[in-house]
């Protein structure tokens, strides 16, 4: 069984009751600028991730290993068919 210890002071309660008003107040304050600097990071995250993905698709060459015919065409080798046959 774990006992309550009140050690803590009557002053530093009151002290915390009446800086709470205060400490709201400072939370609606900064509450517009803090959700302005959020969309602005949100929007320069936006931008600068389209720009990093067109840059990468431009340096890949639009490779796609998916997407990779390692096979070839497949050609019709008869006598006559090409002319540099003989």
């Amino acid at each position: 069984m774990v006992a309550y210890n009140d050690n803590d002071s009557m002053g530093k309660k009151a002290v915390l009751l009446l800086l709470g008003p205060f400490i709201g107040l400072a939370y609606v304050i900064a509450l517009p600028f803090v959700s302005i600097a959020m969309m602005i990071a949100l929007v320069a995250r936006k931008i600068v991730g389209g720009i990093y993905n067109l840059l990468g698709n431009l340096v890949s060459f639009g490779w796609r290993p998916g997407e990779a015919y390692l096979g070839g065409k497949k050609k019709d080798r008869k006598k006559g068919k090409y002319p540099d046959d003989t």
